[in-house]
């Protein structure tokens, strides 16, 4: 079975959801996906992502939920410049508090060799009390 095969039985399945996390079975659908996906079908995965960030965007009581910002940070990761994509996500309250996306983030303007600004994600990162907090410690040095 392939990636698109794998994607309309879960959407199939998902619109009968009726619990009161509708994030989670989306994570285990990803976790499925990640197990059983070969390195090449994992490229298909950043449409699963897209529709995951998407559909999670407007529901505030994910933007700080590690499993949403880390499927977030995934996401951004397919693109050609993840940075653009995490100014957007930030600027729509996501991962406010959440050290991954301001690692990621730093880490990503560290690889242009844009220091400055790499530095700028940290410092807000800990202005923001981003969690857990040593691990944004740790990362910037």
């Amino acid at each position: 079975m392939d990636i698109n095969s794998y994607f309309q039985a879960f959407e199939v399945s998902v619109q009968s959801y009726t619990g009161d996390d509708p994030l989670d079975p989306w994570d285990k659908f990803v976790q499925f996906l990640d197990s059983k996906l070969s390195l090449e079908e994992t490229k298909g995965l950043s449409v699963v992502l897209e529709r995951l960030v998407q559909t999670f965007l407007q529901d505030e009581r994910y933007h700080n939920d590690s499993r949403y910002v880390t499927h977030c940070v995934r996401c951004a990761n397919f693109y050609s410049d993840p940075i653009e994509v995490y100014s957007y996500l930030h600027g729509r309250g996501v991962g406010t508090q959440t050290a991954v996306l301001y690692v990621d983030w730093a880490h990503q303007f560290e690889k242009k060799g844009q220091l400055s600004q790499a530095e700028m994600v940290y410092q807000r990162a800990l202005e923001n009390k981003a969690h857990p907090q040593d691990s944004v410690v740790q990362q910037y040095r």
